[in-house]
């Protein structure tokens, strides 16, 4: 009798499960009929398959063309000589990360985009441009074999006064993307600094110098690690985390950002 009665219990919780998650299909099937899947970019009604939750008009204007860039530090080549040390506008820089990735130029719809991350409201629009960055760079972003993800963190002044992090709502989604862990305090930043938009880079050089230190530095040795932001423009703020981590034993860093200034 006890076995009997363990295998009714055992057969009424599989029929409830099946239950449970026809009902969840079936209001989710609702849900999308009642309010289908938008655009983050333009509001714009997509299918339910689109993955990247931007419209491909969307999708064409922030990213136009998949220009060839510089591997070391993403900046457009327009035909100029690029060889492993990187190209003529980085060759002489002294890099602590190894691999830049972008999608595209930081200017016209992409500039706007980046700018609209910035508020808590269009966080969508940040996960969608994740899935972007995914779906346009995800082959080089899988074999380049990332350990884990990190963030460029944000003050935590600033983060309250704007209510959202870009850059950790990509490092989530890529690292999901990428089966790897995030780490969104991994790197914390120590004191507040000056926006570096406005700044030369000598000023942008000293204004992260020592900002940043590592909460967690051990469990860094040996492992490749993807630096997160949404912009790069002189990748001061950048290699100075990717000198923390490889000096915490990090065997390599790599950055990969929505978009790259050029001041070219």
């Amino acid at each position: 009798m006890p076995d009997r009665r363990l295998q009714l219990g055992a057969t009424l919780r599989d029929s409830l499960a099946k239950a449970g998650q026809l009902g969840r299909g079936a209001a989710g099937g609702v849900n999308a009929l009642l309010f289908p899947p938008r655009c983050a970019m333009c509001d714009a009604e997509l299918d339910a398959a689109c993955p990247a939750r931007l419209c491909a008009a969307c999708q064409f204007r922030l990213v136009p063309a998949a220009a060839p860039r510089c591997p070391r530090c993403a900046l457009s080549l327009r035909q100029a000589p690029v060889t492993e040390d990187g190209c003529p506008q980085c060759v002489a820089e002294r890099f602590h990360f190894s691999r830049t990735w972008a999608i595209g130029d930081y200017a016209g719809e992409l500039r706007e985009a980046v700018l609209r991350m910035k508020h808590a409201q269009e966080e969508p629009l940040s996960a969608a441009l994740a899935e972007l960055v995914w779906e346009r760079l995800g082959d080089g972003l899988r074999a380049w074999q990332a350990d884990l993800v990190a963030p460029v963190p944000m003050h935590w002044l600033r983060c309250w006064w704007r209510g959202t992090n870009s850059a950790s709502i990509l490092a989530e989604v890529l690292a999901r993307r990428l089966r790897v862990a995030v780490r969104t305090r991994h790197v914390v930043r120590r004191r507040f600094t000056r926006p570096q938009s406005g700044l030369s880079p000598a000023e942008r050089l000293a204004n992260v110098r020592g900002a940043f230190r590592l909460r967690r530095p051990a469990g860094l040795e040996g492992q490749a690690v993807f630096l997160v932001d949404d912009i790069m423009t002189t990748a001061a703020t950048t290699n100075e985390i990717a000198r923390l981590l490889v000096r915490a034993g990090a065997r390599a860093v790599g950055v990969v950002v929505v978009a790259r200034t050029d001041d070219r």
